[in-house]
């Protein structure tokens, strides 16, 4: 999985595209697109929860954000933890780590 936007120019940061998940097939190099934000969302950091088989991420408009889960292929889609900080950023660089981090046992 991995979270990609389309290119664009280098304008305002508020009108930057953001980003999607994507399913990347290693075997064919082809992506599918398995979220679909809002435009003025965007999904960042994909992680796959080996032992319950399921795929979180953030998703955030650049205030608030929420930790999302689904199936791997995308399908089932819920918010899982509902508003939180989504901490500083640097030119589209979050630093997710400062206020979430993923434990599996």
């Amino acid at each position: 999985m991995v979270s990609r936007s389309i290119e664009s120019e280098w304008i305002d940061v508020k009108q930057r595209p953001m980003p999607s998940l994507y399913k990347i097939d290693v075997q064919t190099k082809t992506p599918k697109k398995i979220t679909s934000p809002t435009s003025n969302e965007g999904d960042f950091r994909p992680q796959y929860i080996n032992n319950k088989n399921k795929l979180i991420w953030i998703r955030t408009n650049r205030e608030k954000a929420n930790v999302w889960i689904a199936n791997p292929n995308g399908l089932n889609q819920k918010i899982w933890i509902e508003n939180i900080n989504p901490g500083t950023w640097y030119y589209e660089h979050f630093s997710w780590d400062e206020f979430f981090s993923l434990y599996q046992p």
